[in-house]
């Protein structure tokens, strides 16, 4: 192979893999909370996405799971409606049991906050 041809062919491999690690690091990242609920009596299972919002890096949108965990929380904690609340201080997720109210059946829910590339959505394929 020619020089000149060699050399175009090392600065063309060069952009590629300096293109793919730059456009890797611009990547927005975007937190997503994911709410399960399954309802009693006949395990009725329902999963909702909800995209929070964006963040510049990884870390920042990890450090906000922990943080919104912590406030979704806290405001059922506050509301009184678990029977059952469990959360471990530090995690991006929890989970609580109601006992029901007066005409509604009893049910679990979980709240699982996720962070996500902004070129990947966790629901998976959309159908057509």
């Amino acid at each position: 192979m020619p020089r000149p041809a060699r050399m175009t062919l090392a600065l063309f491999a060069f952009y590629i893999l300096t293109s793919a690690v730059s456009a890797h690091a611009e990547c927005a990242w975007v937190l997503w909370r994911v709410e399960s609920r399954m309802e009693y009596p006949g395990d009725v299972t329902l999963t909702r996405h909800f995209t929070e919002a964006a963040y510049p890096a990884h870390p920042d949108c990890q450090a906000a799971a922990v943080r919104m965990t912590k406030v979704y929380y806290d405001f059922h904690a506050k509301l009184g409606v678990a029977a059952e609340l469990k959360y471990t201080p530090g995690a991006t997720f929890f989970a609580y049991r109601s006992a029901g109210r007066e005409g509604q059946a009893a049910d679990s829910r979980t709240y699982d906050l996720q962070c996500w590339p902004d070129t990947i959505d966790p629901r998976g394929p959309m159908k057509k």
